[in-house]
């Protein structure tokens, strides 16, 4: 197969900092491997606009890779659909080659965004695979439904295949592009590595599952490292692990913490870990592999809301992984939501009491959960009478538990924000904003949470 294929990432998102595309980085080295010569056009760096570009490069297809359905903030929800379908209405007026969305933000509304863009196909899921495989179709003429998670039309009329998981081992090394490197590196100081797909957990709200698929697919630690080698010649100062829980399972972080180590890698790291089961030995073999900082998807601090929003792990175990962190100089903060289904004024009570048991560890809450299609919150929802079986989530729609107000709960974390330093609003795009100008201008590299404690106190 051979053609020119532009890949366009329109994601204007930059709080708390630009993101780099893994996703699109993955497809393009994937696209290459297929014999197509590619290009990106990322919005926030182009220095040439769209149309010149298309009409430059001359693509025979042209694939928009859309990360974000909106910004998930219930104090200030802002969508992005409106922006997609003027960038696929710019796109017609400059040529007629089939357009193909995909990536997570696609995934999660495919029919509703193949009908309101009027795209020609669509990917769900996984496109390391398909994509290949749906263009050689395209030029084939072939039978569109033979490729799994395509959206097409036949007659005007939308149809689809089922999504399938890819095996691991198929999974291909990212294309770390020099340009894209360098600004993703220079605006956020991070560049990401991904070490398994798929998320076995039920947490109510969650659409990994949806995305990848409920079996986790590790990858070979070898490629994981190319990834990463990868990633630190194109100038990564630091790296993060995307994976939606990297510690799955506890033998699935401490083999990569041992190949690192094995493969003489040395670079400061970080991921997304589940509160559980982080002993002294994998504590301890994370920080010789060089991690810095460990965000901690903890939730809640009540065991009540913790089983409400079907959490595998409890207040004690938060605590115990906490604690082992702390002993390693792990660096680490809590992600949790406030209002999910059964807070009540009395939750929250316990909430912000077993905060108090962490110590200086940094807590970051958000009030209210946005509401996806196809997750179990969507069904409490519906039940509750918050959402209609039939509203259109799409636009961004928020659950509050009806036990209890959102005005108490800004009251209670006003509080917080107002006399403690550890406690973070990380809603707050403005303080994001100024400590990363702040912080990346110092050459400081990594997270920028592990500042906003310093912030606060020198702000003070």
């Amino acid at each position: 197969m051979s053609g020119h294929f532009l890949i366009i990432n329109p994601n204007t998102l930059t709080t708390p900092y630009p993101v780099f595309p893994l996703g699109l980085a993955v497809v393009e080295q994937t696209l290459m491997n297929a014999g197509y010569k590619t290009r990106v056009w990322d919005i926030q760096i182009s220095d040439t606009t769209l149309r010149d570009t298309i009409a430059a490069f001359r693509p025979d297809y042209i694939g928009i890779s859309l990360r974000n359905i909106d910004n998930v903030n219930s104090r200030s929800p802002l969508g992005y659909i409106d922006n997609l379908r003027e960038l696929v209405e710019d796109i017609r007026k400059s040529t007629a080659v089939p357009v193909i969305l995909g990536g997570s933000g696609f995934s999660l509304f495919p029919e509703e965004i193949m009908s309101l863009t009027r795209a020609d196909f669509g990917v769900v899921g996984e496109a390391d695979v398909a994509l290949p495989a749906l263009l050689k179709v395209i030029d084939q003429q072939g039978d569109f439904a033979s490729v799994p998670g395509v959206y097409f039309r036949t007659n005007d009329k939308l149809h689809s295949s089922p999504m399938q998981p890819i095996e691991p081992q198929r999974i291909e090394l990212a294309n770390y592009d020099p340009c894209l490197s360098h600004y993703y590196g220079k605006e956020s100081t991070i560049l990401s590595v991904q070490t398994q797909r798929g998320c076995a957990f039920r947490c109510c709200y969650c659409t990994y599952p949806l995305i990848e698929g409920r079996e986790p697919r590790s990858r070979d630690m070898d490629d994981v490292c190319d990834d990463i080698e990868r990633a630190l010649a194109a100038g990564a100062p630091y790296v993060f692990m995307v994976d939606s829980v990297l510690n799955s399972t506890s033998r699935h972080l401490l083999d990569l913490c041992n190949k690192i180590i094995r493969r003489g890698l040395k670079f400061p790291w970080g991921g997304f870990l589940r509160p559980q089961f982080i002993t002294d030995e994998l504590a301890s073999a994370a920080k010789e592999a060089g991690m810095k900082h460990a965000e901690l998807g903890s939730d809640s601090f009540s065991n009540t809301m913790l089983k409400s929003y079907q959490k595998p792990f409890t207040f004690e175990q938060i605590l115990e992984s906490q604690q082992a962190l702390d002993r390693q100089k792990i660096t680490s903060c809590h992600f949790i939501i406030l209002g999910g289904p059964k807070e009540t004024p009395g939750t929250l009570d316990e909430t912000f009491r077993n905060a108090d048991l962490l110590g200086d560890s940094l807590i970051l809450p958000s009030t209210g959960m946005r509401i996806y299609p196809r997750t179990d919150l969507a069904r409490v929802a519906i039940e509750e009478g918050v959402i209609t079986e039939d509203q259109p989530l799409i636009k961004p729609t928020f659950y509050l538990s009806p036990k209890i107000t959102q005005e108490h709960i800004d009251a209670r974390m006003k509080e917080r924000f107002d006399n403690t330093d550890n406690w973070i609003d990380f809603q707050d795009e403005e303080l994001f904003t100024t400590v990363r100008e702040t912080f990346h201008k110092r050459k400081i590299a990594g997270p920028l949470w592990e500042y906003m404690s310093v912030f606060k106190r020198m702000a003070r």
